[in-house]
């Protein structure tokens, strides 16, 4: 993903003699590149709008729960956020929440949730209801709502919850083949939304 200056962009690649992901930093003009980080399965999963701080989720050092850190796009010392964090996280507009799923529970008492959390420390700000097949995080341009994608038999919608609470909102939705959107990004007024498409079957 790209943050910060418009020829840097933050990857997970294997570490130097490592089996293990970690994120990476490359110039893509001066091909120099930085390892950020030294974890565990780190992944990254968004960048602060100003383009200072990588948010991605990673295993812990004592146990095997996906955590939520930060760290800057210089590198440093790690900030724990969150714990029992998937892997789709995202960053709000103005750079002051960020939004992830959480599973709690197991079999038929599991229950998942939309959860929506303050970056600078004071806590968890509001938790929704999230589907099972959500994936896929995002938010309105506005910083109003949740928007995910959810699973619909052989295809896919892109939805909308707002924070406010209620019904989601079906966004974007394909009767027919290419039936599976890959991915979507609002444009910077939010008044678009860009997507990919695919087939749900191979000929």
């Amino acid at each position: 993903m790209g943050c910060g200056p418009p020829d840097t962009i933050v990857m997970a690649r294997f570490g130097e003699g490592s089996n293990l992901y970690n994120l990476w930093r490359l110039n893509l003009t001066t091909g120099d590149l930085k390892q950020l980080t030294s974890g565990d399965g780190e992944f990254a999963s968004d960048c602060s709008p100003d383009g200072t701080r990588i948010f991605y989720r990673g295993q812990g050092s004592n146990d095997s729960v996906l955590h939520l850190f930060s760290i800057p796009l210089e590198g440093g010392t790690p900030t724990a956020l969150a714990n029992g964090v998937e892997i789709s996280v995202k960053i709000s507009p103005y750079g002051k929440s960020v939004a992830y799923f959480r599973t709690d529970g197991q079999g038929a008492s599991t229950k998942r949730t939309f959860v929506i959390q303050e970056i600078a420390g004071v806590g968890i700000r509001k938790e929704l209801d999230a589907p099972s097949l959500a994936d896929y995080l995002g938010w309105t341009q506005d910083g109003n709502a949740l928007t995910y994608l959810l699973s619909e038999g052989s295809a896919q919608s892109l939805q909308m919850q707002p924070l406010s609470g209620g019904k989601p909102v079906r966004l974007i939705h394909y009767a027919d083949e290419p039936s599976l959107i890959n991915a979507y990004r609002w444009s910077r007024d939010g008044k678009k939304i860009a997507i990919t498409r695919s087939h749900s079957t191979t000929p």
